[in-house]
C-alpha cells in the first residue's frame, strides 16, 4: 500500500516536472493536436467550348429598362441648400450613435471624470455632424448641376429636331445632305449618351441625398437654388486660424491641454483612441492580465497609476494636436486652391463660349462661297458652344462645393445652422 502511494506521488511530480519545464521553454513534446489549416479546393474540369465572343443582336431600343422606377407616392420634399445642410447634419447616424452614448455617460453614477468624456463624446459628434453635412450639401448642388444640365439636353434634343426638319427639306430639294445627315446622327448618339449618364447619376445622388436626410425613397425631390457664382477672396492663413478656432476636434484637444489633470488624462484616452485605436490604452496592464493573469491577481493591491504615464499621455496628446493642425491646415488649402481653379475654369468656359458665339458671324460671312459647308460649320458650331455651356455649368459647380469642403475644413459648415459652438445642446 506504501509503496503504491509513493507511485502515485511520483507520477504527480513527475507531471508536474514536465509542465514546469515546458513554462520554463525547455523541450516539450508537441502535443496531438487536430489539424486545422485551411485546403484549398481543387479547380475541376471544365467541358464547357473555349472560345470567348460577343452577340449584341438581342439588344432592345433605348427606352427599354431592366429597372423599373420607384413609385412617388411620398411626399413631395421642396429643398434649398441650407435646410439641407442642418437637416443631414442632425440625421447623422453615427452623430446619434454617439449621442445615445454620451445620454448614457451623463446616467451612469460613480463615472470617473464624466465632463473629461463628455468634451471628447461631444467633439465627435460635432466632427461627424459636419461631415454629413458637407456630404448632402455637395450631393445637393450635384443634383443642381444634373438639373441645369437636363435643361440643356431639352434645349439640345429641339434643336436636333429643328435641323432634321431642314436637312429633310433641303434632301427633298436635291442638295447634297449625306454629311450633315452623319454629323447629327453622331451628335444625336453623344446627346443620349450624356442623357443616360446623366439620368444615373440623377438616380444616384437623390439616393444618397434621401439617406443623408433620412426620407423614404418614395418621396419626390425637388430643389430651390439660384446659381448665381461670383468672385471670392480668401486669406489662406485666416482660413486655417479659423479652423484653428472651430474645429470641434482641435477645439477637443487645446481644451483637454489648457488645463492638464488627472481628469484631462482620461479626457485624452478617449480622444487618442478616436484619433487610433491602439493610442491611449494602458498598455502595460492590458499585457499582465493577458499573460499573468494569476500575477495580476497577487498585483491587485499595488497602486494601478503609473507616475508616468500622465506625462506619457500629455505628449501623446500634443503629438496629435501638431498633426492635426497640419493635416486640417492641408484640408483648408486643398479646399482655398480647389476653389480658385474652380471659379478660373468657369472663366475660361465662359471665354470659350464667347469665342464660338463670335465665331458665328465669320462662318456666315462664306455661306455665298459654300453653302453647304457654311451650313455643316454653323451645326458643328452650335454643338461646341453646347458642349461648353455644360462644360460652364459644371465648373460653377464644382466652384461652390469647393466652398462647401472649405466650410467643413475650418469647422464654420454647423455655424450655418445657427450653432455658435460644437458643445451646444442639440449637437
Amino acid at each position: 500500500m506504501l509503496y503504491a502511494r509513493l507511485q502515485i506521488v511520483l507520477s504527480l511530480l513527475l507531471i508536474f516536472a514536465i509542465q514546469v519545464g515546458c513554462r520554463s521553454n525547455r523541450y516539450c513534446p508537441a502535443p496531438a493536436c487536430p489539424d486545422i489549416s485551411g485546403r484549398a479546393v481543387v479547380l475541376p474540369n471544365s467541358n464547357a467550348v473555349p472560345g470567348v465572343f460577343g452577340d449584341f443582336s438581342q439588344l432592345g431600343g433605348f427606352s427599354q429598362s431592366q429597372v423599373n422606377p420607384t413609385t412617388n407616392s411620398g411626399t413631395l420634399r421642396v429643398l434649398d441648400l441650407e435646410n439641407t445642410i442642418c437637416v443631414a447634419a442632425q440625421n447623422s447616424r453615427t452623430a446619434q450613435l454617439l449621442q445615445s452614448q454620451l445620454l448614457k455617460l451623463q446616467s451612469t453614477p460613480n463615472v470617473k471624470c464624466p465632463s473629461s468624456l463628455n468634451l471628447a463624446i461631444q467633439a465627435e459628434i460635432a466632427e461627424e455632424r459636419s461631415q454629413a453635412a458637407s456630404l448632402a450639401g455637395q450631393a445637393f448642388l450635384g443634383l443642381v448641376e444634373l438639373e441645369l444640365q437636363r435643361n440643356l439636353l431639352l434645349e439640345a434634343q429641339q434643336k436636333l429636331i429643328e435641323i432634321n426638319t431642314t436637312i429633310t427639306q433641303a434632301d427633298d430639294e436635291g442638295f447634297a445632305t449625306a454629311q450633315a445627315k452623319e454629323i447629327v446622327e453622331k451628335q444625336s448618339i453623344e446627346i443620349a449618351s450624356k442623357e443616360s449618364a446623366l439620368n444615373f447619376n440623377t438616380q444616384k445622388l437623390e439616393s444618397q441625398l434621401k439617406a443623408l436626410l433620412s426620407l423614404p425613397s418614395s418621396d419626390t425631390i425637388e430643389l430651390s437654388y439660384q446659381l448665381v457664382p461670383a468672385a471670392i477672396t480668401l486669406d489662406t492663413e485666416s482660413e486655417k486660424s479659423k479652423a484653428n478656432q472651430q474645429r470641434p476636434e482641435l477645439v477637443a484637444i487645446q481644451q483637454t491641454l489648457s488645463q492638464w489633470n488627472e481628469c484631462s488624462a482620461e479626457s485624452a484616452k478617449s480622444i487618442l483612441s478616436a484619433a487610433d485605436p491602439r493610442m491611449g490604452l494602458e498598455l502595460a496592464k492590458v499585457v499582465l492580465k493577458k499573460r499573468w493573469p494569476l500575477l495580476a491577481r497577487f498585483r491587485q493591491q499595488e497602486p494601478e497609476s503609473d507616475p508616468c504615464e500622465s506625462q506619457l499621455l500629455r505628449q501623446q496628446t500634443e503629438n496629435l494636436l501638431a498633426d492635426s493642425q497640419t493635416l486640417i491646415a492641408l484640408e483648408v488649402e486643398q479646399a482655398i486652391f480647389e476653389t480658385q481653379f474652380g471659379y478660373e475654369s468657369m472663366v475660361l468656359a465662359n471665354e470659350e463660349i464667347e469665342r464660338l458665339e463670335n465665331k458665328i458671324e465669320q462662318i456666315k460671312a462664306k455661306k455665298d462661297l459654300n453653302a453647304t459647308e457654311a451650313y455643316i460649320d454653323l451645326q458643328n458650331n452650335w454643338y461646341e458652344t453646347l458642349l461648353a455651356r455644360s462644360n460652364r455649368v459644371k465648373k460653377a459647380i464644382e466652384f461652390e462645393s469647393a466652398q462647401i469642403r472649405l466650410a467643413h475644413a475650418t469647422g464654420e459648415l454647423l455655424q450655418i445652422c445657427g450653432a455658435a459652438g460644437f458643445c451646444e445642446a442639440g449637437l
